[in-house]
């Protein structure tokens, strides 16, 4: 594969890609290296039954009094009846998987009535909640009014920024439809972290069991970890957290590759056959390849800036719990507030490594300056656009739940009507739970795409690109001033190109011109 860029003058990097951070992954290994051994060291001598049985004069075993009760309970025919009913789980799985895709066809199609209805809940709820306290509390009443009408006025100033969010929308579901198997690629990365998760509590408890109850001769008894335990429990819990959130930052990574991919292959400028093929063909098999071999020492590093993000808020947190202090509760807000700045620009970061290749520190340089002319859009559209799908996955996830409700309640025999509400509402409340859990999944997977895409676009407006007219045209508008439109010559289907191209505004010179004399 040769080093040519996709379309011109795009910063698509895609061939001869230098290996980055690579120091970082080896302080990864070392920290999961260390992890094991804590864990299989805690497994080794932990004593998993004194800690489940505490001695005499320390109270009841814990859960004995839950177990007794469970134990006593007589058995019910519902569940039996579910039980019996279990093959409906295989249309349950078809409804969701349907609530799934039509949510994200739904996006494609017409992602504006949903941003604006999933906006419009807001003041709705407040004029609801309003009119209900009106007669109890009328100057209450009248307050929610106010800041609801202020919410709509809001609406109205941000219906440019509302439009822009729509066509990332409704590009990100482009993307998904176009390349499936992303999906699959992250549902994998997902069960990866959830078995490292498995294996990591497995380790915390065997650790956590190195100890002994002491107070039994007082009635008090405390289950006191050793100091090596302790240790331990501290090197397993963040390498834990680091490879949690590693696979956050190697979905991400994956996701804004191929939307990187999609963005810039347009027909607006045609990508040489004879190069990057493989980009065309397979992006995502691309973007994993790339995830985890050159770039995995960039993703290392980002994940520990996250990681370190993690514990200092945490000490925040403990600190404003061991203290009634306002500056100690000042300065943990502040904290917070400059660890989530970095958590933001961290992410586009990553957006940007995985268009242009370079290292975390020289893309973090890159997005900075890139966040400092748009930041206020970029946060505004990945707040909006995660408020959107969250609440379009529960409005599907509902859907799909009442349809389960329906079809086991007309599926079940009439000689079954008094567990037929019972068992048809036990199937319609799992197929909500999981829907919901399978469309959060999905609706995370859209927000990184949005995220990609905004970056995509950003770096069009900056360098006097256009590759995806739509975006372009939404943004536009609620760009800074430097930005003009310039109207090119027609392209290849015979409309006219517009681009936006940053201009340095003109200097003001002041020149003098020699009067002729004043006539006598």
């Amino acid at each position: 594969m040769d080093d040519s860029r996709l379309i011109g003058v795009s910063p698509l990097k895609l061939s001869k890609r230098a290996s980055t951070d690579v120091a970082f992954v080896f302080v990864f290994l070392l920290s999961v290296g260390a992890a094991v051994a804590c864990g299989l060291h805690g497994a080794a001598n932990g004593d998993l039954e004194a800690l489940t049985s505490p001695p005499e004069g320390c109270g009841p075993k814990p859960g004995a009094g839950v177990a007794r009760r469970l134990l006593a309970s007589a058995p019910d025919p519902v569940p039996t009846t579910i039980l019996r009913h279990a093959w409906y789980l295989l249309p349950l799985t078809a409804i969701v998987a349907a609530a799934g895709g039509g949510m994200v066809l739904a996006l494609r199609s017409c992602a504006r009535p949903f941003v604006y209805s999933s906006m419009a809940l807001i003041p709705i709820s407040m004029a609801s909640s309003g009119a209900a306290v009106l007669s109890q509390s009328p100057p209450l009443g009248y307050i929610m009014f106010g800041v609801a009408a202020l919410y709509v006025l809001l609406l109205w100033c941000s219906r440019r920024g509302l439009r822009l969010c729509a066509a990332l929308l409704e590009n990100a579901a482009v993307v998904l439809v176009t390349h499936p198997s992303l999906l699959l690629v992250c549902g994998l990365l997902l069960l990866t972290t959830l078995a490292a998760l498995a294996a990591g509590l497995a380790g915390l408890v065997a650790l956590y069991s190195n100890g002994a109850w002491e107070g039994a001769e007082r009635g008090e008894c405390e289950w006191v970890v050793r100091d090596a335990a302790e240790v331990g429990l501290a090197v397993v819990g963040v390498a834990l957290l680091w490879s949690t959130l590693l696979s956050d930052m190697l979905r991400f990574f994956i996701v804004s590759l191929v939307t990187s991919v999609w963005y810039y292959d347009t027909s607006a400028g045609a990508v040489d056959p004879s190069a990057n093929t493989e980009a065309r063909r397979a992006p995502v098999r691309l973007a994993a390849r790339l995830a985890f071999t050159r770039s995995l020492g960039t993703l290392c590093f980002s994940s520990l800036v996250l990681t370190l993000g993690q514990v200092l808020k945490a000490l925040a947190r403990d600190a404003v719990r061991r203290s009634d202090s306002p500056l100690v509760l000042l300065v943990a807000c502040c904290l917070r507030c400059v660890v989530e700045l970095l958590e933001f620009i961290n992410k586009f970061a990553i957006a940007m490594h995985a268009i242009t290749g370079d290292g975390f520190c020289a893309s973090g340089k890159q997005v900075t300056a890139l966040l400092a002319k748009h930041g206020l859009s970029a946060w505004f559209c990945d707040r909006i656009s995660a408020f959107v799908l969250r609440t379009t996955a529960v409005a599907f996830a509902a859907l799909g739940g009442v349809g389960t409700y329906l079809a086991v309640y007309s599926g079940l025999a009439a000689d079954e009507e008094d567990d037929r509400q019972a068992v048809a509402g036990a199937f319609g409340g799992a197929a909500f739970v999981v829907g919901a859990l399978v469309l959060s999944f999905c609706s995370s997977t859209l927000l990184d795409v949005v995220d990609a895409s905004y970056t995509c676009l950003a770096l069009d407006l900056d360098r006097g690109a256009q590759h995806r007219p739509p975006m372009r045209d939404a943004m536009l508008p609620i760009v800074k001033p430097e930005y003009v439109l310039v109207v090119a010559q027609p392209g290849s289907d015979g409309q006219p190109r517009a681009i936006a191209v940053p201009v340095a505004p003109a200097p003001q010179v002041a020149v003098g011109i020699p009067a002729a004399p004043a006539p006598q």
